[in-house]
């Protein structure tokens, strides 16, 4: 109706479903910023022209390059030519409140899982030994007799070994395997015991009955260039939710603390977690 042949219309719909808050992994918005930067568009088409980007940046960069190829772009609303300053700072203004629409949004649902984990009600991804009773909104310990007793065996034998790689080799001498469930399944497979796993069942304050929610926070960061995912450790005092002796424990809080001064001092890394403290106590 606008005057394009249907041969010369091109439908880009591969990013459906993803967030535009960046152009990582969104091949359509890559693929349209290239044929408006080499002259093979004339006119983009959307019914909100201000979902194309929800990041400023890549959003006023879109624009720039369709004012320098002279591209219209078009939604439910009107036909913005971005040369024209009125139509730029409308265009500029879309983009600020689809990018502001989203951080709230984001707030509002990260506020009701924070006030959801307060009241411990917030299901996760459930570590191998537990499963979650959704009627009671609690982790209850797995009903299999020889899960319990593996995981169990495990923390026995750190009282005495002292260390991740003890409790490794006193299972692997006595040929034992430990439990283990990969993620989204609920099958229980046996594996051969290594040190980074059960370092990560001492580390877990879940085996000591605690319900806890923001042990680590995430950041996105430059390294060398790239774009990276930072992941650091939370000492137990910053934690946004700790509610001790929420569900039945392997172990006890006070011995889970005591395994966290042993493992930092056996940590040949020391800036890789957290070291316990008297306030974390």
């Amino acid at each position: 109706g606008l005057g394009w042949p249907a041969e010369r219309i091109e439908i880009i719909d591969e990013d459906l479903g993803s967030s535009g808050t960046t152009t990582e992994g969104r091949s359509g918005f890559q693929r349209l910023a290239e044929d408006v930067a080499h002259g093979h568009t004339g006119a983009i088409v959307a019914l909100e022209v201000s979902r194309l980007a929800r990041s400023s940046a890549d959003w006023h960069r879109l624009l720039e390059v369709c004012g320098l190829a002279d591209v219209v772009l078009i939604d439910e609303d009107a036909v913005y030519c971005p040369t024209d300053y009125n139509d730029r700072l409308l265009l500029g203004l879309k983009g600020q409140m689809s990018e502001a629409e989203l951080y709230w949004m984001r707030l509002r649902l990260e506020g009701g899982k924070l006030n959801k984990a307060r009241r411990g009600e917030l299901a996760f991804r459930v570590p191998i030994g537990y499963v979650w009773n959704p009627s009671t909104a609690r982790l209850e310990l797995e009903p299999d007799d020889e899960v319990r007793k593996a995981l169990g065996l495990v923390f026995e034998r750190f009282r005495l070994e002292a260390s991740a790689y003890g409790v490794m080799r006193y299972f692997n001498s006595h040929g034992l395997r430990l439990p283990a469930r990969s993620v989204g399944s609920t099958e229980v497979r046996w594996v051969i015991a290594k040190p980074e796993f059960i370092s990560r069942l001492l580390h877990n304050p879940l085996y000591a009955g605690a319900y806890v929610f923001g042990r680590r926070r995430h950041r996105r960061m430059l390294v060398d260039g790239e774009l990276c995912r930072r992941t650091t450790e939370l000492p137990p005092h910053e934690w946004p939710v700790l509610i001790e002796g929420r569900h039945e424990g392997y172990i006890s809080w006070e011995e889970y603390m005591k395994n966290q001064r042993r493992l930092a001092d056996n940590s040949t890394k020391p800036k890789a977690r957290w070291t316990p403290s008297t306030q974390d106590s």
